[in-house]
């Protein structure tokens, strides 16, 4: 916060140290003609016409050289700013990755329980209905013996009866 309101106030302070080099500029007194006034207000940080030949070399030199340092710590900037907010973004990515193997790994578990509880439950009601044709072939070899023996007692006559009841693993 403190950075920006830093370069803020820098910046409102050079626009305003070039609007009144512009304006010094358009004064007639100035050995400067208002088309190179507003030339020269154009440049920006270099106020000199490029055909004047002030800087030599090294001047030139120095000014590309800091430019270039200028322009590699704003680069060092920008780069370390996208460093971390690559890293934040990976981080959460992460966390939300972790949180979605949470979900399915749950949600795995429930399913096998699920399974588990239906197979528990189809297991009981076939052992029921297992128990309940037992009763029923029971019953029916009673009522049949019954039977026999009634028309036995009737007819004085004995029968010999093998009859063979389908079995449990044909139905």
């Amino acid at each position: 916060m403190e950075r920006t309101m830093k370069a803020f106030n820098n910046t409102i302070i050079s626009d305003a140290t070039e609007k009144q080099q512009h304006e010094r500029c358009l004064v007639p007194d100035n050995n400067f003609g208002e088309l190179e006034a507003v030339y020269k207000y154009k440049l920006g940080r270099n106020h000199q016409a490029p055909f004047i030949e002030e800087h030599d070399d090294s001047k030139r030199k120095a000014k590309k050289k800091r430019r270039k340092k200028r322009l590699k710590e704003e680069m060092s900037l920008m780069n370390a700013f996208f460093k971390r907010l690559t890293k934040s973004v990976v981080n959460h990515q992460e966390v939300l990755q972790k949180k979605l193997l949470e979900v399915i790994e749950r949600m795995e578990k429930e399913r096998k329980e699920r399974e588990e509880k239906w197979r528990r439950e189809e297991n009981e009601i076939y052992e029921r209905e297992a128990i309940v044709k037992e009763r029923e072939r029971d019953l029916a070899k009673e009522r049949e013996s019954s039977i026999v023996s009634s028309i036995e007692k009737i007819t004085g006559r004995r029968f010999n009866m093998c009859v063979t009841m389908p079995s449990s693993s044909s139905s």
